[in-house]
């Protein structure tokens, strides 16, 4: 007799995401994608069913970005692009960048490729060091220019050949959506490209803006050329970043500075960021001849006995994101009167010389849209410079970031915290002067950082923390730090240099306070998120030395490529899919190797290493707080505990 079969079917449930109309789950993408580097939360979310897989490709696509580096293969670049935007895909595309990729053998190239792709990256996955502008340009991050374009690639450009470049002119003017074009593939746009920018009425975003035309030689002087002309005047003109410098190579005049100044000025009727760079020289003995010539004024776009339209001036620009990075102007007052100051929203300038002038303009409410402001330098210290600052801030409407670097006054905190702080979300504070300073400098302690918590709404906090061997102290200021739950970053900054020949007391605290594992940077990550408890999802550790300008071992050299070797930096993050893991990754490994190197080489010659500095204190006080074990006895370094006993 045959057994009786049952016939089981199982089904597995479907997602009630799936039964979503299309236009849901296209605003759910819009909603979780950060739009960072990386994108990976539309990358998780677009793999869990075939409709989110469809719905993400509108996100997907909205911003693709092509690296060229031998633009002999431009052709099979573009095929491929072209093949990845089947289906229909092209229409979803808002912003297309042309990227130069950097040569793997040049010395840019070869520093990036000895950092792992992300270790230096934030919790938006954007690069950290190097000139972090991108926060002041009031756009959207895709547009903004990366480190390695603000460097100019290494100095790679891309020589002209027309047959190649017809081919990318039509590849960008087949997106009927597109918003946003971004060239950061060197100084020349080609003629194709632009065509297509203003065939599709697009933003244009140039990252190295070159105005060839405009240098020549002082006795050979030249109109610019149709195609730099078309540049200054196009009404699809966004931002720029450009390299102000008064010479070119060969003894050149460079009017690079006086053409930008008029394009400000309303020419380019719909410039809105723009940022400066301080051109280098090139060192060559022409460029000395040239200085000793002098500098004839510039006779405008067009030389002739009379000005053109084009030399007159425009009337004012309306710019809205103001960057001076390296390069100090003149005067921001004849900034101010060539782009109405009233429009702008990000500014980032050095100090030196503009604070009296920044106070005046802000207290006529010319600076009334400023909403994020980073001041460099603050190294003047006199009354009149200090009372600037104050009436700059005390001015200007609450802003939502600030940065300031150099004398910063307890008067300067509260006026920052009292009138700011309920709207500021990002906070960055670094109190420093010389050894000469006669005034006091705001100085973290628990009763500071308890006073900024209750008047602050903070999600980014960057201030300096002095180490002190992790004692009760130092961990009390970390449990204080947990008021600020919405805080997603404070960088830690650290210890104090000793005094003449670097005596083995002040060695021994350096080397303590100094050294940072991933055991400290986990415990402390822990004690500020109150063991996970709190909103915190992101902490930078970065360890730096504190020292007066003549104090032993405060210039760069051995004493700080000794220190670097446990220096050691890290990014706590809360793993989101693991409710309570923190992920510990360590940053900036290629200095580390360097510093590693550098300890070997002190063990293996005798001579170089003690002969000029002394440096048999540092193996001599390494080896009292770690007693030597093995043959590699350097690896042998551990941070010391943290007191986490009742706090004060």
């Amino acid at each position: 007799m045959q057994s009786p079969a049952m016939e089981i079917s199982i089904a597995s449930p479907i997602s009630p995401l799936e039964r979503l109309p299309v236009l849901v789950l296209n605003r759910i993408c819009e909603y979780i994608d950060d739009e960072s580097a990386s994108r990976q939360n539309l990358q998780a979310f677009s793999r869990t069913s075939r409709s989110l897989h469809t719905a993400a490709d509108v996100r997907r696509y909205s911003q693709i970005e092509l690296l060229i580096r031998d633009q002999d293969k431009l052709k099979g670049i573009l095929k491929r692009w072209n093949e990845v935007l089947t289906d229909g895909r092209h229409r979803h595309v808002r912003r297309l960048k042309i990227s130069w990729a950097l040569d793997p053998n040049s010395a840019l190239g070869k520093g990036r490729a000895s950092e792992s792709p992300d270790e230096e990256l934030d919790e938006d996955g954007y690069r950290v060091g190097g000139f972090n502008v991108r926060p002041y340009f009031h756009m959207h991050n895709f547009c903004r220019p990366s480190e390695d374009s603000m460097r100019g690639n290494g100095g790679a450009r891309l020589r002209e050949h027309p047959e190649y470049w017809a081919t990318l002119g039509e590849f960008v003017n087949q997106f009927p959506g597109l918003q946003d074009f971004i060239w950061a593939a060197g100084g020349q746009i080609p003629p194709s490209v632009i065509a297509a920018v203003f065939e599709r009425k697009c933003r244009l975003h140039h990252h190295n803006f070159v105005l060839g035309s405009l240098v020549y030689d002082r006795n050979d002087v030249q109109p610019v050329s149709p195609k730099d002309y078309v540049l200054c005047t196009s009404p699809y003109l966004s931002s720029i970043v450009v390299r102000f410098g008064y010479f070119g190579g060969r003894g050149h005049i460079d009017y690079t500075q006086e053409a930008v100044m008029k394009v400000i000025s309303g020419l380019a009727p719909n410039l809105v960021h723009l940022c400066v760079i301080q051109k280098q020289s090139s060192g060559e003995r022409s460029d000395y001849q040239t200085w000793e010539l002098g500098r004839p004024a510039w006779k405008g776009f067009f030389p002739g006995p009379t000005d053109t339209a084009a030399d007159l001036t425009s009337g004012r620009g309306r710019l809205q994101s103001l960057v001076f990075a390296g390069y100090k102007p003149e005067s921001i007052e004849s900034w101010a009167r060539l782009t109405d100051f009233s429009k702008l929203r990000c500014l980032l300038i050095k100090w030196e010389d503009h604070g009296p002038a920044l106070a005046e303009l802000a207290s006529r409410g010319n600076l009334r849209s400023l909403q994020r402001l980073e001041l460099i330098s603050i190294k003047d210290e006199t009354t009149q410079s200090q009372n600037a600052l104050n009436i700059l801030l005390s001015s200007l409407n609450p802003l939502e970031r600030l940065q300031l670097s150099g004398c910063i006054s307890p008067e300067t905190f509260n006026i920052i915290v009292h009138h700011h702080g309920e709207n500021l979300r990002n906070l960055s504070l670094v109190p420093e002067a010389d050894e000469e300073t006669r005034n006091p400098l705001i100085v973290f302690s628990g009763i500071v950082l308890q006073h900024l918590s209750s008047h602050s709404r903070l999600t980014h906090l960057s201030i300096p923390i002095n180490r002190t061997r992790g004692d009760k102290n130092e961990v009390g200021l970390y449990r204080t730090l947990r008021i600020l739950g919405r805080r997603e970053r404070r960088p830690a900054s650290t210890l104090r240099c000793g005094e003449a020949k670097i005596p083995s007391t002040y060695l021994k605290e350096a080397f303590s306070n100094g050294a940072m594992d991933e055991t400290l940077a986990r415990g402390i990550f822990n004690l500020i998120s109150n063991e996970g408890r709190s909103t915190l999802r992101y902490l930078r550790l970065q360890l730096s030395r504190k020292s007066t300008r003549n104090a032993p071992g405060a210039c760069p050299g051995d004493f700080g490529t000794m220190l670097r070797w446990f220096n050691r930096s890290f990014a706590c993050t809360h793993d989101v899919y693991r409710v309570g893991d923190v992920m510990i990754k360590e940053l900036g490994m290629a200095e580390v190797r360097h510093a590693e190197e550098h300890w070997k080489y002190m063990m293996e010659d005798e001579q170089a290493r003690w002969n000029d500095h002394g440096e048999d204190l540092f193996v001599e006080v390494f080896g009292g707080l770690w007693p030597k074990q093995t043959e590699e006895w350097w690896k042998e370094w551990r941070s010391l505990p943290l007191d986490v006993g009742e706090g004060v």
